[in-house]
């Protein structure tokens, strides 16, 4: 049930997996980092991911349980 969402923020595609972590990759879709983790319940879920504009800070949305989790983006 994998990825659940991406979201397109300048040159990086940030993508949301249901078990919390979120990557960047390309534009070509070009796998570039795991980029931090929130902590979720794991199991299938819908999830939604944002980052600033600055890509420093990572939002990732558990509809489940109507939670953000805010992250800082982990040091590359």
């Amino acid at each position: 049930c994998n990825p659940m969402n991406t979201r397109l923020v300048g040159d990086k595609l940030y993508v949301a997996e249901s078990d919390g972590q979120i990557k960047l990759f390309s534009p070509e879709g070009e796998f570039q980092a795991v980029l931090g983790k929130a902590n979720v319940d794991p199991g299938c879920k819908s999830s939604i991911v944002d980052a600033s504009a600055d890509g420093n800070r990572l939002y990732y949305f558990n509809v489940n349980n109507s939670g953000i989790c805010v992250l800082e983006r982990a040091k590359q």
